[in-house]
């Protein structure tokens, strides 16, 4: 099983190089494109995300959410090895042309290491200052992930949706890898999410789901991929967070996870690097790139 980490809201070029160095195979970077002072949530799954007052954790109030893909980009520019992912991007809050380009950019840029996480977001009020239709952001991203598709594997691409409507246009750079990066859906729920991974994704990105919610969901989404006429093993699951414990890791690999990422908590980085070196400590030694090597 491949080991990961995510952190948010830092300059990760210095843990990137020791991540990399160290063994691990992936960092993600999160994204929320704007932090609303006021939320009202409407629903136990938005709950989960507040204080008892309403307003929002200490880390999403605080506003530390950079730009994904600026981060990666810094962090692309100091390794060889190492994969970098968005995890995971909200893909109604942006334009699908241009959020092609980005990646399609990164990708080409990094040599093929880019992992392209993707969701449609939980917080109705992000959504609408960014643009996004929130009782159809799934359908939103369904159709700009169709659409980038197409303007990755294709000299010329147009597209005309419910949501996205263009003429024949040109979109460069193409993507290093083909036909394009690696595509995960993430989600809170299990209810819909495998028909999305087997509909149009390589991977399903679990957040907080327990090993056995993790087993349970392996099983769905193997039935639904040879429902769709897909191999199964053709498709990724990666568990984030995970404890940096190996009785964790050993629990989510036999619930069937190609990948565990942990949390590094944002910080002073003489902090963040000491951090990553206690993970490493306890899980690389029997998981990780050189351990495969």
């Amino acid at each position: 099983m491949r080991v990961g980490i995510i952190t948010v809201g830092v300059d990760v070029t210095a843990l990137a190089q020791r991540a990399e160095a160290l063994g691990f195979d992936c960092l993600w970077i999160p994204e929320h494109t704007t932090t609303p002072v006021q939320i009202a949530p409407k629903t136990t799954n938005y709950r989960q995300h507040l204080e008892e007052d309403g307003t929002p954790q200490l880390l999403y109030r605080s506003g530390q959410f950079a730009d994904p893909f600026i981060t990666l980009a810094r962090a692309s520019a100091v390794t060889a090895r190492l994969k970098l992912g968005t995890g995971i991007c909200l893909v109604p809050e942006h334009n699908p042309l241009l959020l092609a380009k980005q990646v399609a950019t990164l990708d080409a840029f990094c040599g093929g290491r880019f992992r392209f996480g993707v969701g449609a977001g939980w917080l109705e009020e992000e959504t609408a200052i960014m643009g996004g239709d929130f009782a159809h952001r799934w359908g939103q991203t369904r159709e700009a992930i169709l659409a980038m598709k197409a303007l990755w594997t294709n000299e010329s691409a147009a597209f005309h949706g419910k949501h996205y409507d263009f003429p024949a246009v040109l979109s460069y750079p193409k993507p290093a890898q083909q036909p394009h990066p690696p595509i995960y859906v993430g989600a809170f729920a299990m209810g819909n999410v495998f028909r999305r991974v087997v509909s149009y994704a390589d991977g399903w990105i679990t957040w907080i789901l327990t090993p056995e919610q993790v087993r349970e969901g392996r099983a769905r989404l193997n039935e639904a991929a040879r429902g769709a006429g897909r191999d199964p093993r053709s498709i990724d699951i990666v568990a984030m967070p995970v404890a940096a414990e190996l009785d964790a890791f050993k629990a989510y690999e036999d619930a069937g996870a190609d990948e565990a990422v942990v949390l590094v908590m944002p910080g002073p980085e003489p902090e963040m690097l000491n951090e990553l070196e206690q993970i490493a400590r306890v899980v690389l030694p029997r998981y990780g790139a050189l351990t495969r090597a």
